[in-house]
């Protein structure tokens, strides 16, 4: 399937910030590597409503998005649609929290997690 350029870019940016919550968890770094998950699947997630010309103006219409227009009518599982979910909580909670953290392997989980989620998204583009 053909992207448009905008869609295109998002997919780089997502994979991107993938890619900068693997070398976060290498370097033991997993507050940020739980934000570059967050933002590599709100990416993803984006591109896919920009493919479908829909645009959002906040985190919350894209949580909306997915569970309304991707884990309802079953493009996506219901259990990477609550990941989804509890993953824009934790990305809160590494942001902003200074009495959360996080364990390398809630962070390693979450990231085979996000790669399914992100390829579960790719594939439906």
């Amino acid at each position: 399937m053909r992207y448009s350029e905008a869609t295109k870019l998002l997919l780089k940016k997502s994979e991107g910030s993938f890619q900068s919550a693997k070398t976060d968890i290498e370097n033991q770094i997993y507050d940020r590597a739980v934000s570059s998950l967050y933002y590599s699947a709100f990416q993803a997630v984006t591109a896919y409503m920009l493919h479908k010309e829909i645009r959002s103006k906040s985190h919350t219409q894209v949580r909306s998005f997915v569970n309304n227009e991707l884990i309802r009518p079953g493009l996506i599982s219901i259990e990477l649609g609550k990941m989804y979910n509890k993953l824009m909580d934790m990305r809160s909670d590494a942001d902003y929290s200074d009495t959360v953290t996080f364990t390398k392997d809630q962070v390693e989980r979450l990231f085979e997690k996000v790669r399914e989620f992100n390829l579960s998204i790719r594939n439906i583009i």
